[in-house]
C-alpha cells in the first residue's frame, strides 16, 4: 500500500530542524514516526495503515523522553496535558493522530 508524504505548514508544528522523521516502531499495520523540532520537542506521527481503527500505545521513553511530558493533538488543536508513561491513541481506518511532545 503506497504511503504519503505529508508535508505542513510552519505555523503548525514550528521550525523543523531540516530533519526528516524517523521510523520509531513499525508493526504490522501500525507505525510511529518522530521527527525533532527547533524548541526541543518532537512531532509524532502516529499511523494506522489498516481498514478499521485501532489503539495504538506510545511509550515516551521510545521517543528519548525521561518522565513527564506535555502532549498536543496537533490536528484536534487540543492541549493532552502532563502525561508520563504510555499514551494510547484511538486511530481511524488509514489514519494517523499527529502529536506535538515537549518536557
Amino acid at each position: 500500500m503506497p504511503r504519503t508524504a505529508v508535508r505542513l505548514p510552519v505555523g503548525v508544528l514550528g521550525r523543523s530542524l531540516g530533519k526528516q522523521a524517523d521510523r520509531i516502531r513499525a508493526e504490522g499495520t501500525q507505525e510511529i514516526w518522530a521527527r525533532p523540532l527547533a524548541d526541543g520537542s518532537k512531532a509524532v506521527g502516529i499511523f494506522n495503515w489498516f481498514d478499521w481503527p485501532q489503539t495504538i500505545e506510545l511509550n515516551f521513553r521510545e521517543l528519548g523522553f525521561k518522565g513527564s511530558v506535555k502532549v498536543r493533538d496537533v490536528w484536534a488543536a487540543k492541549d493532552l496535558g502532563t502525561l508520563s508513561g504510555d499514551y494510547s491513541a484511538h486511530v481511524a481506518g488509514h489514519g494517523v493522530v499527529l502529536l506535538r511532545v515537549s518536557e
